[in-house]
């Protein structure tokens, strides 16, 4: 928003001043399974009420419960481990930082291209045209990438995307939200869904500790990636459910 500065006897001869206004954007949404609506301000992820009560994500959820990774911990051993090495902190945080940019883009771009096909397949196969021969081009929904490409068929083909909703959102009147990468209805009319949620780890069996004073501490005893991954689908399994749906 610009705003024009009104001028003073002193700034008169002056080139108005422009004061820019910062903007927050704020998107009305409501979930298509429950009902609920609440606020959302993208730039920043936060969810909050009509009446701007916060609400916690799902994607959140979990860390509430497990040990955060202790950086200085990790490189005091490494330093102990490998003392030729003459490895700096700054150096350690700088080869973590980039595998962890790298994790992350990689698994940003596998979510997009299984959201883009099962959310436009039917449209990438109208606009796709044909060859010379008159056969099916590729479905423009479809990663030109060959690695994507692959993935996005072996998944179709094992699981298959019939009634499946991408990136849905979910919310209770308690607090509790998320947006999940796909719900699959099984049985619209008995309210019967399966909760979808890709993962791109490399190993799931990768040990992770709950905190100390973590409630679920004595009845989860696994300490996996796995298990911390649940935490986050039986949380949304629980927004679902105060809703009278039952979830695969």
């Amino acid at each position: 928003v610009d705003a024009m500065v009104s001028p003073t006897p002193f700034t008169l001869r002056q080139a108005p001043e422009t004061v820019q206004a910062a903007v927050t954007r704020i998107d009305r949404i409501t979930s298509r399974l429950t009902g609920v609506a609440l606020n959302y301000d993208p730039a920043a992820h936060v969810y909050k009420s009509v009446d701007g009560k916060p609400y916690l994500s799902g994607s959140k959820f979990p860390d509430r419960f497990y040990e955060p990774f202790d950086k200085k911990m990790a490189i005091e051993m490494v330093q102990k481990a490998y003392p030729d090495s003459k490895v700096t902190p700054e150096q350690l945080l700088e080869i973590w930082g980039t595998n962890g940019d790298i994790s992350t883009n990689f698994g940003t771009a596998v979510h997009a291209a299984l959201e883009n096909y099962i959310k436009f397949n039917k449209m990438g196969d109208l606009i796709a045209g044909k060859d010379k021969e008159g056969k099916p081009k590729a479905n423009k929904a479809l990663s030109k990438n060959p690695f994507f490409s692959k993935l996005v068929n072996d998944y179709v083909e094992k699981f298959g995307i019939e009634g499946l909703l991408s990136e849905e959102f979910i919310a209770d009147n308690d607090g509790h939200c998320g947006r999940v990468d796909a719900i699959k209805i099984v049985d619209k009319d008995k309210k019967i869904v399966r909760i979808v949620d890709f993962k791109t780890d490399t190993n799931l069996f990768e040990k992770k500790y709950q905190k100390k004073d973590s409630p679920f501490k004595g009845v989860i005893k696994e300490n996996t990636l796995l298990t911390y991954h649940r935490f986050q689908m039986s949380y949304y399994a629980h927004i679902l459910m105060q809703f009278g749906y039952t979830t695969e």
